[in-house]
């Protein structure tokens, strides 16, 4: 079963559960024209409504991330070795599960759960054109003798790669430094 709902100090919140929702949230995330605050607000607004208790944020800032990135470990906002996003990838995605699953348009359904999305993604064979486009990005070039076949590789590498969605601003990465100062208990390390 998936989740529908989150639960913070006694204050049970249904989970707007579409995947178009869940995108939006990731759209939000990416969003380099507000700030990280304006960002979780946001991203919390999308999926849980308005009218979250304040007092309830920093619970389920962490469900929300656990929500987005269906219980997997990865962090949802690490670029580290991915070879997946969700926004950028998203009409081939759509593209690449009409062609694994016999036509299956996601774009025509009412609704589809946000976890269900992800297991039709999590299906997809190695033939489909998004997981090409994901070995293209994972390919080690330096394993490949062949100069001609590396060049191509590179190329589409560049052609394809994960473009980076959200530079923090400076006021931003002072802010980050401040918190991780304190967090070391006002130590310079």
């Amino acid at each position: 079963m998936y989740p529908t709902k989150m639960e913070a100090n006694g204050h049970i919140y249904k989970i707007n559960t579409d995947y178009r929702v869940a995108l939006a949230c990731f759209k939000a995330l990416y969003d380099t024209e507000i700030n990280d605050i304006e960002r979780f607000y946001a991203i919390e607004t999308l999926l849980l409504g308005p009218d979250v208790d304040e007092a309830d944020d920093v619970i389920l800032k962490d469900k929300i991330e656990k929500y987005l990135s269906c219980e997997r470990e990865e962090n949802i906002e690490s670029d580290e070795e991915r070879d997946y996003d969700y926004v950028q990838d998203e009409a081939l995605t759509k593209i690449s599960i009409r062609q694994c699953y016999n036509n299956f348009d996601v774009g025509k359904l009412e609704y589809l759960h946000w976890y269900e999305y992800n297991e039709l993604i999590d299906g997809l064979t190695d033939e489909c054109a998004i997981n090409r486009v994901r070995e293209i990005r994972t390919t080690d070039v330096s394993k490949i003798d062949d100069q001609r076949q590396k060049e191509k590789i590179l190329k589409a590498q560049e052609r394809y790669a994960i473009k980076e969605h959200h530079k923090k601003t400076k006021e931003e990465e002072e802010i980050d430094e401040f918190w991780a100062k304190i967090e070391r208990g006002g130590r310079n390390e």
